[in-house]
This record gives structure tokens, sequence and C-alpha cells, in this order.
């Protein structure tokens, strides 16, 4: 079941991995933000309620922080360049600042969460 948890609680490196257009779109990105909103209030539900006794139950509280995370880089990286490009399959140079996007939102996505839920700040 834990494998479950992490699962979702990656949800949204999951989706800027493989359908990262979603998280641009405002359909998509509006429904992954319902669920993760679900999936946040479940963290602190099931715990709760005494209904989960596993300590990965609080990772479902990461996709919603990681998708907020997600907005405020990309209105900062818009505001210095344009929509970053998915550098994950190429290796071309003058893509470099999306690379510094890409990077970066993986490293605050992962980090700044899992610091904020597992120190029980959130």
């Amino acid at each position: 079941m834990d494998f479950l948890y992490i699962a979702l609680g990656l949800n949204i490196l999951l989706v800027f991995l493989v359908k990262r257009e979603w998280l641009f779109e405002k359909q998509p990105f509006t429904i992954l933000m319902l669920c993760n909103i679900a999936l946040f209030l479940l963290g602190y539900l099931l715990p709760y309620f005494s209904i989960v006794y596993s300590i990965m139950v609080v990772v479902l509280k990461i996709p919603v922080l990681s998708q907020l995370l997600f907005i405020l880089l990309i209105k900062v990286f818009r505001k210095i360049n344009k929509i970053p490009a998915d550098t994950f399959w190429t290796m071309d140079a003058h893509l470099m600042k999306d690379v510094k996007f890409n990077l970066t939102f993986w490293i605050v996505a992962i980090l700044l969460p899992a610091i904020l839920v597992y120190k029980e700040i959130i």
C-alpha cells in the first residue's frame, strides 16, 4: 500500500515527465488540481480518523504543493523567457534555459514539499 501512496504523491512529477502539456492547459490542470486537493485532504483525514496506520499516507499532501510550486515557477519563467520546452529527451544546447527550469522544478517540487510535509509544517 505504501507504493500506492508514493505513486499518488509523485503524480505531478510523473505528469511533468510524461504528459507535460496537461500542466499548461487549463482544463487538465484544473482537474489535476481538484484531484490533488482531494489527495491533500485524504493525507490529513486518513490518519486523523485512524483509518490508515501507514506513515507514508502523508505523501498524499505533496502533489498539491508541487502543483502550486509549478504555478509559481512557470510565472517567473514566463516573465524571463517563454513557456519552457521539454528537454528530457534532447541534448540541444540552445535549450539551456529550459533545462535550468526543468532542473529547478524537479529539485524544488520534490525537496521542498517533502521537507514541509515530513517536518509537519503542513
